[in-house]
Formats: C-alpha cells, sequence, structure tokens
C-alpha cells in the first residue's frame, strides 16, 4: 500500500502511511506537513478553524516480522535496527523546522493530534502510546495528543475536544527573569526533556528551598541569558545517532563568544542505552567539553553502574559528565536518579 492523504473531510486531515519496506519515511513527513500547511492556510484565508489531524500507522510486514526472528537466531541483527544516520538527521531537522515555524498556527487552527495503529496493540502498549503522543502534541505543535487502534475513534475523540479551544502555549522563560543563583536550560524535540526538566526543578525546590527558573534554548533570543547565572542545571537528549538535540545545535557554535569563566554547570542528558548502545549520552560529552573548553566548572558526575551500553562520548575517567537519564527503559529509576543527583550537586557548588 502506498502513502495517500485524505483530506476529504474538513475536520480531519489523515495520512496513511504505506507500507514501510521502501518508503523514504523523511519525504512521508515532509509530505504530511506541507498538506497540514496548505490546510492551515486554507484556514487562514476563509477565517475557520478546528480540525485535527491523525497520522495511521502501516500494520507491521508478517515476513519482515519472520526474517527479523530468523536474523535473530542466527545472531545477526534485525533490519529493524540498521539505522540510517543521514535520514534520521533529516527526521529531526523536519520535526524542529515544522515545531518552530508553525507551533502557533497549529495551536490555534486544530484540534488535536491523534496516531492509529490498526491491529491489536495490547492494553500497556496502548497506555504508553496515548501518554506519549499527548507529550508530542502539546510540545509540538501546541495541540491535545491523543492514540488509539481505530480511525473511527480518533474522530470520534477529535470531535469531541473540538469545543475545549486551544491549550495555552507556554513561552515562560524565553526572555524572563533569570537572573538568578541557579537556573534549568535544557532543549527538547518531543518535550520528554522538558518534562524531565520540570521534575529536576521540583526536586531542587523540594531539597533546597530554591526554584530555578526554566529556559528553553529554543525560545532564547539572546545567548547571553546563559551568563544571567553563576550556577547552570543544563538538559540535553541525544538524538539520532550521537547527534545533539538540535536547538543545542544551533546554540553550540555561538559557545565560542561566550566567556564561561567561574560558571559552575551540571548537566543531565536523557538517552536510549538499549536503542543507542554505542552512542548513549554522546550529546551530554559533546556540550560539556564545550563548557569546559569555555572556562566553566563541570559538577554532577554519576557512576556508569546500572546501566548497559558499549560506548559513551559522555564518559570522563570512567563516570558520566552528568546524570545519564534513561526515561525509556528505565522509568523506574529516574525519579530516585534525580533526587540523589540534586542533592550531590548542591553539595558540589563550591
Amino acid at each position: 500500500m502506498k502513502t495517500h492523504i485524505d483530506t476529504s473531510d474538513p475536520r480531519y486531515i489523515i495520512l496513511n502511511a504505506g507500507t514501510k519496506k521502501g518508503v523514504n519515511y523523511v519525504e512521508e513527513i515532509d509530505m504530511w506537513r506541507a498538506a497540514w500547511q496548505r490546510r492551515m492556510d486554507q484556514c487562514d484565508s476563509f477565517g475557520t478553524k478546528s480540525f485535527g489531524a491523525i497520522y495511521v500507522y502501516a500494520s507491521h510486514e508478517p515476513e519482515a516480522e519472520k526474517d527479523d526472528e530468523e536474523n535473530k537466531k542466527e545472531g545477526e541483527e534485525p533490519a529493524v535496527r540498521q539505522r540510517n544516520e543521514e535520514l534520521e538527521n533529516a527526521f529531526t531537522a523536519s520535526l524542529a523546522k515544522f515545531r518552530r515555524e508553525e507551533r502557533e498556527r497549529t495551536n490555534r487552527l486544530m484540534t488535536g493530534y491523534v496516531g492509529v495503529y490498526r491491529a491489536d496493540m495490547g492494553e500497556a502498549r496502548l497506555a504508553r502510546a496515548k501518554k506519549g503522543y499527548d507529550k508530542v502534541g502539546r510540545y509540538n505543535y501546541g495541540l491535545r495528543g491523543n492514540f488509539f487502534d481505530n480511525v473511527e475513534s480518533a474522530k470520534m475523540w477529535l470531535d469531541a475536544i473540538t469545543d475545549l479551544g486551544p491549550l495555552p502555549l507556554d513561552a515562560a522563560g524565553a526572555d524572563g527573569d533569570t537572573n538568578t543563583s541557579t537556573a534549568i536550560f535544557y532543549g527538547s524535540s518531543t518535550g520528554s526533556t522538558e518534562l524531565l526538566a520540570e521534575h529536576v526543578q521540583s526536586a531542587w525546590s523540594a531539597a533546597h528551598g530554591e526554584t530555578p527558573p526554566i529556559v528553553n534554548v529554543g525560545d532564547m533570543s539572546e545567548l547571553s541569558n546563559l551568563l544571567d547565572n553563576d550556577r547552570l542545571l543544563i538538559g540535553i537528549p541525544t538524538w539520532n545517532i550521537g547527534k545533539m538535540q538540535d536547538d543545542w545545535e544551533i546554540v553550540y557554535p555561538q559557545l565560542d563568544s561566550v566567556d564561561l569563566t567561574g560558571k559552575q554547570i551540571a548537566i543531565f542528558g536523557v538517552g536510549d542505552q538499549y536503542g543507542y548502545p554505542e552512542n548513549f549520552q554522546d550529546a551530554m560529552g559533546i556540550l560539556g567539553r564545550k563548557f569546559q573548553e569555555r572556562g566553566a566548572k563541570l559538577v554532577g558526575y554519576t557512576s556508569t553502574e546500572g546501566y548497559e551500553h558499549d560506548y559513551s562520548d559522555a564518559l570522563e575517567d570512567g563516570r558520566f559528565m552528568g546524570l545519564a537519564i534513561d526515561d525509556v527503559n528505565q522509568p523506574d529509576l529516574t525519579a530516585g536518579r534525580i533526587k540523589q543527583w540534586v542533592n550531590q550537586v548542591q553539595q558540589e557548588w563550591s
């Protein structure tokens, strides 16, 4: 089945994904978002609003799954693990570009963002998908998100939330008062690191009675915001194959123009140790070494005990250069790790 987009009903725009074999999913997503933009242009022109986006995933191909199982038995890597760095980087760039350019319009003109997988997912997997889609929808598009196992349920949900109105877009901290002793700066492409930054903020407040402001580096108009604080808590996820998150990637070359001498920085990195075992937390290392190069003192180093990975560019003298969070595979450890880490960092501040 080939990918096709259904715009016949003005209440929805539906992408029916083609079978994944041989499909360039970056081209598919770009086509999908181009259709969004055309529909939003029409809404702006005619003064209408309130349509929802539904992404219908292709069902798994039985033969591909069978091949993967055979490869596992023979000790070979299944096809799903063969990554294409160029495509993955292009996908991240496409997602970030759409978020930066269209988030205000998607929030204003659309009702929600829904995923559909046409198969029996099981209750546990469906619950995780619903939570994940709401997080992605809110962060990237300013929309309520959800996930269903059939298109009709997705449509019914979108119809039901039509009158709820847009979500408030939180741009707090972009250029706000960050002139405090401690502040949190993070970059996030799906909302996961944003959520973890909030957890760090809560843990810090509970432990030390100070509530550091949170700043999304993608919203900063001036890099000098980093210089307003003597102590910085920095959040960065590792994307794709050992890459920095896109907002930090934009900020990174600008760091060569700032002097961080006297600044004390603690980094919490976000990664997937099983999905990317050879690049786990690389972005933490890339950014951490740049901070050191610019004169900052890094604190909050942590042990590698309890993690399983093949390589990490975030290691220095056998320790992570900050807190390594894997909320994908070890979510039950996240809260405890954050609590322990913020206490450690507070003790290490000089």
